[in-house]
């Protein structure tokens, strides 16, 4: 019997659907660290790992503000998906010719696992007794929230590969006209063609 191939199991279809979206995220955040090493991070890639972190800091705001009712200028967490949602309008211009052919990329398809994982879990935990639901939705959602800095680490590096190779293109009409950029006039840290102030 031992000699005989067995088909290949899947064991994340055993794990509850908390565990499962807990191990996603984490595959997620390891294949954009993978993708932006070996210098391979796509922009399609990017927009679907921001889309998945984007939802899940939606998640995790909303599951707290069911708890907490405080001031939102004292707890900037809760400004996390506008955050991503910024990040997303910002990678939007840009293209490195992936947009359209959809390609076998792991990072994307770990986004795309990610984000139904969490929407799994998140129709499970609606339908649990509140008394089991709340802490395995707070413990799933708190270490989420923990680790998209790290999401947000990988792909600052993956920006700054783009920058360094010149790997992405974006037609001048999808990009803000200059006269609608004033913070970045004056300011030191951005380069800005004399002849455009």
């Amino acid at each position: 019997m031992l000699d005989r191939p067995v088909a290949a199991v899947q064991l994340d279809a055993f794990l509850p659907p908390a565990a499962l979206a807990a191990r996603t995220g984490v595959a997620l955040i390891d294949h954009v660290r993978h993708a932006t090493a070996s210098r391979a991070l796509t922009i399609s890639a990017a927009l679907a790992a921001v889309a998945a972190a984007r939802y899940a800091a939606a998640q995790a705001v909303a599951f707290a503000d069911g708890f907490t009712r405080a001031h939102p200028i004292r707890e900037p967490w809760r400004g996390a998906p506008a955050a991503w949602l910024a990040v997303d309008i910002a990678y939007a211009p840009f293209d490195d010719g992936t947009k359209h052919s959809r390609p076998d990329d792991p990072v994307r398809a770990g986004a795309i696992r990610f984000y139904s994982a969490l929407r799994d879990a998140s129709l499970a935990f609606a339908a649990m007794p509140p008394g089991i639901a709340l802490p395995q939705q707070a413990t799933l959602l708190r270490g989420l929230a923990d680790q998209l800095p790290e999401l947000a680490a990988a792909l600052i590096r993956g920006t700054h590969a783009w920058a360094q190779t010149g790997a992405l293109l974006a037609p001048e009409r999808r990009l803000r006209r200059f006269e609608d950029r004033d913070e970045l006039r004056g300011r030191p840290d951005q380069v800005v063609d004399r002849d455009r102030r």
